[in-house]
């Protein structure tokens, strides 16, 4: 499970079963929307007004990708 930490600029993985963060991955300024499927993870950085890209493997950012203005959502089709 990923969480969204709009005010500390990261985004957390959650062990569901453990009921504990098991890790916190710094992405861009107020992260607003997360989706993840097909081995990726999305972040929508609405105050940097990016994307980042999480290989879920290694839990960091391969990529942040320009979006224009504010993304407060995220979805993978």
């Amino acid at each position: 499970m990923w969480v969204a930490n709009a005010e500390e600029g990261t985004v957390s993985r959650v062990d569901p079963a453990a009921r504990r963060v098991v890790q916190r991955i710094p992405v861009g300024p107020e992260p607003a929307g997360v989706a993840a499927a097909g081995g990726a993870v999305w972040v929508a950085n609405s105050g940097e007004r990016t994307v980042s890209w999480i290989d879920p493997t290694t839990d960091t950012v391969v990529k942040t990708v320009p979006v224009g203005n504010g993304p407060t959502g995220i979805a993978i089709g």
